[in-house]
């Protein structure tokens, strides 16, 4: 079924004409600004998407016992559905229409994390709508209702950037963590950085990568298709050593070919929800951005990646030294309530609710630990925040 579904959207493409086929892939300036703002919202939903997947198919017995993306997970789903009775639908025709959603959403999280801008642009309302289906297929009601707030907000004229959770919010909470082991605030920490890492190769490395390829005319025909891999590997392919500006600390070629190569590392990691590499490795996946931006003659866009990127190690370091002074506090009362019921004295009546980890009463009266929880419950519930 899944084969008979593609050889049609084939079918049908390849009756256009070499030169149509082209200009489906090519968009004007105003067009890519819009495809990528867009785009950039959707990942922050796909982000949020695979963890519902899990937990669905937790449900069922059938959790991943190895690292799996969210296309993985979601062609894993098309084939359960139509091996196990009752997994989706009960009659046939149903199961027909939830494998053709299944298979809307897949398009639409490769062609996000591809940087297909073209199909992004033409498409994303299409995908949105299979997302919300199947975000309520699996019982993720929260989800499919910020994926249609989502939709709403994109439709409407005034398009904001998408939603980018504080660095010092991050770092505070991994900075609280006291164990090594890997944790669901280890896991908020590695999505919301996972946002800066994309937003990066999006804005700035994949769109001079291409510009890098047009300019040395290693290809026939530029297209709005943002997909640095892709690009990355026509580069390597294409292009000698003494087509780049080699970086400074560069030993030979060997070393500048295998620099470049590691520059893709980051990309994989946020393409394939590769948390727990995101989480150890953001630091080297921006400078490996910074290494081959600067190796392709993009010295502004190199500049722009390592101020994002001192920005990023300044907010960690100050975290790591304020949290140490808070621990070096000595505390010896601790409001019961705030540590049970999660809740502070000051928003009685509001259950659930907490003080803002930076106010004064929080740091004055709580022990570090208690800052801790805080800043990690605070991260927990932004990083579920896709709008702003």
């Amino acid at each position: 079924m899944v084969n008979e579904q593609q050889n049609r959207n084939g079918a049908r493409t390849g009756k256009l004409s070499k030169r149509k086929k082209l200009a489906l892939k090519r968009l004007t300036h105003g067009q890519e600004k819009k495809a990528i703002l867009i785009t950039k919202n959707l990942a922050r939903a796909l982000f949020l998407f695979k963890r519902e997947l899990k937990h669905f198919l937790k449900s069922w017995g059938l959790a991943p016992r190895k690292l799996q993306d969210t296309s993985t997970l979601l062609k894993k789903m098309i084939d359960y559905n139509q091996q196990i009775p009752d997994f989706f639908g009960k009659t046939k025709r149903r199961v027909e229409v939830d494998t053709a959603t299944l298979l809307k959403a897949t398009y639409g999280r490769n062609a996000v994390f591809h940087g297909n801008l073209p199909f992004v642009l033409r498409d994303w309302k299409k995908f949105l709508r299979a997302w919300i289906t199947v975000a309520n297929m699996i019982g993720a009601k929260s989800l499919a209702q910020k994926l249609r707030k989502m939709m709403t907000r994109l439709l409407s004229s005034h398009r904001r950037q998408p939603y980018t959770v504080s660095k010092n919010t991050i770092f505070m909470s991994v900075a609280s963590e006291e164990t090594t082991k890997w944790t669901s605030s280890k896991g908020s920490a590695a999505i919301a950085i996972g946002h800066i890492v994309f937003d990066t190769f999006l804005q700035d490395v994949t769109p001079n990568l291409r510009t890098f390829v047009d300019s040395n005319k290693i290809r026939p025909n530029w297209t709005s298709v943002l997909d640095a891999y892709e690009l990355s590997n026509i580069i390597l392919d294409k292009c000698s050593a003494d087509c780049f500006f080699v970086p400074p600390g560069t030993q030979d070629e060997d070393e500048l070919i295998r620099r470049l190569e590691e520059a893709m590392e980051g990309r994989h990691a946020v393409s394939h929800d590769m948390q727990e590499n995101i989480f150890y490795n953001w630091e080297q996946h921006l400078k490996d951005c910074v290494y081959i931006l600067t190796a392709i003659h993009c010295p502004d866009a190199a500049a722009r990646v390592q101020k994002r990127l001192d920005q990023l190690t300044t907010s960690r370091d100050q975290a790591k030294k304020q949290f140490s002074a808070l621990t070096a506090r000595r505390v010896t009362t601790v409001h019961r309530s705030f540590l049970q019921a999660k809740k502070s004295p000051q928003l009685k009546g509001k259950p659930g609710k907490w003080p803002r980890p930076n106010s004064r009463w929080l740091k004055g009266m709580c022990p570090s630990q208690t800052i801790g929880d805080a800043f990690r419950f605070r991260l927990k519930n932004k990083v579920q925040k896709i709008l702003h």
